[in-house]
């Protein structure tokens, strides 16, 4: 019973660190991490029809959470006033090879 407990428990912290990376990512908060091991493929998402006319798609990409990357899956967002389109963030290669991770941002 307490293995079981366990897992659910450590399935429970998973989902509320990816849900909490994808809100984060979402308010345009930046991430400062730098990661020794570089993301996997971008999962190729099929986000079907916009929910209405001002909506973008937000692409899924890799957090990096708890020492291993995550998938944030992509969702449809309304824009902030004034801003016209969603840039989405990227990990790019820094010194040393580390990867950083720089946030989407409304432009």
């Amino acid at each position: 019973m307490s293995q079981m407990f366990k897992r659910i428990s450590t399935v429970f912290a998973l989902a509320i660190a990816i849900v909490a990376s994808g809100l984060a990512s979402t308010m345009g908060t930046a991430s400062a991490q730098d990661v020794m091991v570089a993301p996997p493929a971008v999962i190729i998402e099929h986000p079907g029809p916009r929910p209405g006319p001002h909506y973008y798609w937000r692409a899924g990409y890799w957090s990096w959470v708890g020492g291993r990357y995550a998938w944030v899956h992509g969702a449809y967002v309304l824009p902030p006033a004034g801003r016209v389109g969603w840039v989405s963030g990227r990990w790019v290669v820094g010194r040393h090879g580390h990867y950083h991770w720089v946030a989407g941002y409304w432009r």
